[in-house]
């Protein structure tokens, strides 16, 4: 072994670092194992959270890749147009190339006028027929393919359309093919120390890339669907919320209403645009009451597992009628943490009317009804 360093020294080396490396990376390996696991026995299993997350990957990397086409033909333009001058002196290698740089031009340009809509499986056979083409171009002269050109692609099709299960295995196998077409030129002489620095190198980059666009964006297809879901049960809550109690209003930290202000129209008896307005100006304006309700709704939020099998906190308050009366109501509060991205907490309250309230707000409408009614048999 041809080195400055002597070989016994070498392998001291390798021996202390690979056992740090492997006392630090091992539990990724046993994960990597238990995850192939898991997803070998339930292979067959009908999973619909899966079904509908594969569905939404595909719909992404179609609507991705159309996107990627639309710049990646004019690419290909300048590549074709560039080619002869590049490639002029190996005039097979220029033809070839030139071919699969027309061939390329094609395809994206339909793609990106919609005379081609393409579904992932088709998706999967384009970007198998460049994997073979840049497999193809390693057995072409060096100076047919340069590795800096090589890369670019490698990386433009990692990104343009992310699935690890194409460029993975595909990377692997050119570089095999890279290792076969370097063994066939230097035989016996083949320098092996090098290799996979200047060729295994690529294959990891792109590995992963492709690694971690894919989580990426599977990270994102969840988060999406779980803010969805979440939405979907906050407005059937809320729905079932208005049946059971006589209406809810929506606060911000500097308690300023931001929705309900249609229950509290009804509550109060007044057509009063409330948009923003300062809910303690609805009250009572007693010193006690302010005070019992400043503390109420300032109370700071448990953040413990068992603040969410809590009831809603509740007290007892006094609203200031159109009328001049009181009507008294049954608040329930829950404080919503950083809620529309801010840095304090909003608040939902749910109010209950009184027995009292509900006689007269019952009365009040039916007056109103009675007058409505009058004035249309007058007309």
């Amino acid at each position: 072994m041809d080195m400055d360093v002597p070989y016994s020294v070498w392998v001291s080396f390798f021996i202390i670092l690979g056992s740090i490396h492997w006392k630090a990376s091992s539990a990724d390996l046993a994960d990597l194992v238990l995850a192939t696991r898991h997803f070998w026995k339930n292979r067959n299993v009908c999973n619909p959270h899966e079904d509908r997350m594969e569905k939404a990957l595909r719909q992404l990397r179609e609507s991705n890749y159309f996107l990627a086409c639309r710049f990646l033909r004019h690419g290909n333009f300048v590549s074709l147009v560039t080619a002869p001058l590049v490639h002029g002196p190996d005039q097979q290698s220029c033809a070839l190339i030139m071919t699969s740089y027309a061939i390329s031009y094609a395809m994206n340009t339909c793609i990106a006028k919609r005379a081609v809509v393409l579904k992932t499986s088709g998706l999967r056979i384009i970007a198998c027929f460049y994997y073979f083409v840049m497999f193809a171009s390693i057995w072409l002269p060096q100076s047919g393919v340069s590795e800096r050109a090589f890369l670019l692609y490698q990386v433009m099709g990692a990104v343009c359309y992310v699935e690890c299960a194409i460029h993975v295995p595909a990377s692997l196998a050119l570089v095999l093919g890279k290792f076969c077409h370097v063994f066939k030129v230097h035989g016996t002489d083949l320098n092996l120390t090098n290799f996979p620095f200047d060729h295994g190198a690529f294959a990891m980059l792109i590995i992963v890339i492709s690694v971690v666009l894919e989580r990426t964006l599977r990270d994102r297809v969840a988060a999406q669907f779980k803010n969805a879901d979440a939405e979907s049960m906050i407005s059937g809550f809320r729905q079932m919320l208005r049946g059971v109690c006589d209406g809810e209003v929506l606060l911000d930290g500097g308690f300023r209403i931001q929705e309900g202000t249609s229950c509290l129209n009804r509550l109060l008896c007044s057509s009063e645009c409330l948009d923003k307005t300062i809910f303690q100006d609805l009250l009572v304006q007693d010193s006690d009451e302010l005070e019992r309700f400043r503390k109420f709704i300032s109370q700071p939020p448990k953040v413990d597992n068992s603040a969410a099998q809590l009831p809603a906190q509740c007290l007892r308050l006094s609203l200031q009628c159109a009328a001049s009366q009181r009507v008294g109501v049954d608040a329930y509060h829950v404080a919503l943490q950083h809620l529309f991205g801010c840095e304090g907490s909003y608040h939902l309250l749910a109010f209950k009317l009184d027995v009292e309230s509900q006689v007269r707000l019952s009365k009040v409408s039916s007056l109103d009804l009675q007058v409505d009614t009058d004035s249309n048999l007058r007309v």
